[in-house]
């Protein structure tokens, strides 16, 4: 009896030896398995099984998957399509694969919301200038292969896409502005999947919600004290960490007496609508001028004011003069509310007699001239390029610039 027991035992230790055997190796299958088929996080189980190759009529193939209804007749395993040999690859799709195609289509959504942007800018009468690098970036996508190349082509183009959101201020261009933040989420979902990277770009914030990863410039903006204006640069952050900063533009409030006209003129000027490329031109460089001049850091000195008035107002004038604009009453209007809030200073604006002759009874202290092209007689004064002003000393700060017929 006792011998017999001792055999039963000893059988048992073999047994136990094969099957701590067999597990290490199935645990060093696992291993592999995992680390050659490692898929996006969320997407699919990192729990799977996997079986040597069988050969079958000089035919091999590897099967990896879960057990399913759907299962090899003899294996009970999912196939993947991974196949060795001469054998058809299976119908069945790995995660590895569906999460390419993913990729592919979420690249493809990109592209085609690209177009319908750059559709849309070209109707707010957006310069060429302004649109041209990201019609370039388009062009070139075809050449774009890999998914780490897609990654880096969806960055630059978020870069570009909030560049040109900055350029399109206000409310006229709320279609153009919806457009792109399609394509914006969609180049942030792939950069976000290919590069690990996290893409900010949110508007409408206040400053204290704001990353330290983006530099503030404060600006003049009849907006809330500290809101978000606009977004001259993404932040861009990697694994928690800054990988690009990005700037905002901040609001200094209506406590400064040039925000609401700085605000209101860059509405105007955005809202314009050229009826030719030269206007079009005028305008896009008319937008930067006043964007340069808001983004002046607050407060002035009350000195100052004026000086900021007249720099806001004169390239309106230029533009007045030189452009063709369907809705031109606009900048008019905006330009007449600068001259009411310069009379608040005790300025005066210089009366032009537009049609008469320029001769010697205009003074050289409060005129200059310059010469265009006119069906006038020559001579003829045919406009004004900039107004000029007489102070409450009775001292002209800025004289008038008269345009008169070659």
């Amino acid at each position: 009896m006792e011998a017999e027991i001792e055999r039963s035992v000893e059988r048992l230790e073999n047994l136990l030896k094969e099957a701590i055997e067999v597990l290490s190796s199935l645990k060093t299958r696992i291993a592999s398995v995992e680390k050659t088929e490692k898929i996006a996080e969320g997407e699919w189980s990192k729990e799977e099984t996997s079986k040597e190759p069988t050969l079958s009529n000089k035919k091999s193939q590897i099967t990896i998957g879960e057990p399913t209804d759907k299962t090899d007749k003899d294996k009970g395993i999912k196939k993947t399509g991974i196949m060795i040999g001469d054998e058809r690859q299976s119908t069945e799709k790995g995660p590895s694969l569906i999460h390419e195609e993913k990729q592919k289509d979420a690249y493809d959504r990109l592209l085609d919301s690209l177009k319908e942007v750059l559709v849309e800018a070209d109707k707010a009468f957006l310069s060429a200038d302004d649109i041209a690098p990201l019609k370039k970036a388009v062009a070139a996508s075809d050449k774009v292969k890999e998914d780490s190349e897609k990654g880096e082509f969806s960055l630059g183009i978020s870069v570009l896409l909030v560049r040109l959101l900055y350029k399109c201020f206000g409310a006229p261009f709320s279609s153009l502005r919806q457009k792109a933040n399609i394509s914006l989420k969609a180049a942030s979902e792939i950069i976000s999947t290919v590069l690990n990277a996290e893409l900010f770009y949110k508007e409408g914030i206040r400053e204290e919600e704001v990353s330290e990863g983006i530099e503030k410039v404060m600006v003049y903006s009849a907006r809330d004290k500290g809101e978000i204006v606009a977004l001259l640069e993404p932040l861009i952050r990697r694994e928690g960490k800054v990988f690009r900063k990005g700037k905002a533009l901040v609001s200094a409030g209506e406590e400064h007496p040039i925000a609401s006209l700085c605000e209101k003129s860059l509405e105007v000027v955005a809202a314009l609508q050229p009826q030719d490329e030269l206007s079009r031109t005028i305008r896009s460089e008319l937008l930067d001028e006043l964007r340069k001049r808001q983004a002046l850091l607050y407060p002035l000195k009350q000195e100052h004011h004026t000086a900021q008035l007249r720099a806001i107002l004169n390239p309106l004038d230029s533009a007045l003069f030189s452009g063709k604009f369907k809705n031109a009453e606009l900048l008019k209007n905006a330009a007449e509310l600068l001259v009411e809030e310069l009379k608040k200073y005790g300025w005066r604006q210089i009366m032009v007699p537009i049609g008469s002759k320029f001769d010697d009874t205009f003074s050289p202290s409060k005129f200059e001239r310059k010469f265009v092209k006119s069906d006038k007689p020559s001579g003829v004064i045919v406009g004004v390029i900039r107004r000029g002003f007489i102070d409450q000393t009775g001292v002209s700060p800025q004289k008038a610039l008269l345009a008169i017929s070659e």
